[in-house]
């Protein structure tokens, strides 16, 4: 605990391997995640444009 008047020291230090392997792991994880949700987004126009497609092939 630090009491009033006193500087606390904070060792600063460089990230371990296992550190690193973590953030990268977490990284990557989070681009599949972002890949997954680009491609349903371009799943979900495509559908939307073949029910527009459909709803003008039945107006015929």
């Amino acid at each position: 605990m630090v009491k009033q008047g006193q500087v606390e020291k904070i060792l600063i230090t460089e990230p371990t391997s296992e550190e690193i392997a973590q953030s990268q792991a977490l990284e990557a994880q989070r681009l599949h995640e972002s890949e997954i949700r680009m491609k349903l987004a371009m799943f979900a126009k495509e559908l939307e444009l073949e029910k527009k497609r459909r709803s003008l092939l039945k107006n015929i």
